[in-house]
């Protein structure tokens, strides 16, 4: 997670999930998929 690098290790990818108004959640951005944000 943003933050948490650890020198010489690659970073994790992750994803942001966003949630509507009514509970519906859906990916937002994904990052560091394949070396790429």
């Amino acid at each position: 997670s943003p933050g948490m690098e650890v020198e010489g290790r690659p970073a994790q990818p992750y994803r942001v999930i966003a949630f509507q108004g009514d509970g519906r959640a859906g990916v937002y951005s994904s990052h560091n998929q394949d070396g790429k944000q």
